[in-house]
């Protein structure tokens, strides 16, 4: 059986963080493919497309491409940033936490 070496997968970052000077490591959960890491190279540079898609919370469809260790983020669409969680330390706290559970449940 021959997997496609890019695919697409509709999930939620779990947690992000940096990699090198630019890129940033995150940890989505998909329907598709379960728990996946993946590089979105260039994310952390201020003009950056994947900026707002690889921080924690995200929802989105995003390409990646089948890497030799880690997936590499290609593109994203995203659906829905949850920006207004961020503003409300209550809620933010209890998103954090049902982030945690399902990075260690699965």
């Amino acid at each position: 059986m021959h997997r496609s070496r890019t695919y697409d997968a509709t999930g939620i970052v779990l947690r992000s963080r940096p990699l090198g000077e630019a890129d940033r490591i995150v940890v989505l959960y998909s329907l598709e493919e379960g728990k996946l890491s993946a590089v979105a190279k260039g994310a952390r540079r201020a003009n950056s497309k994947l900026a707002a898609a690889v921080q924690p919370f995200a929802h989105g469809r995003f390409g990646l491409a089948r890497g030799k260790s880690l997936d590499v983020v290609t593109q994203c669409r995203l659906a829905e940033s949850f920006y207004e969680l961020r503003l409300d330390l209550d809620r933010l706290t209890a998103a954090c936490c049902v982030v945690e559970l399902v990075d260690r449940a699965v």
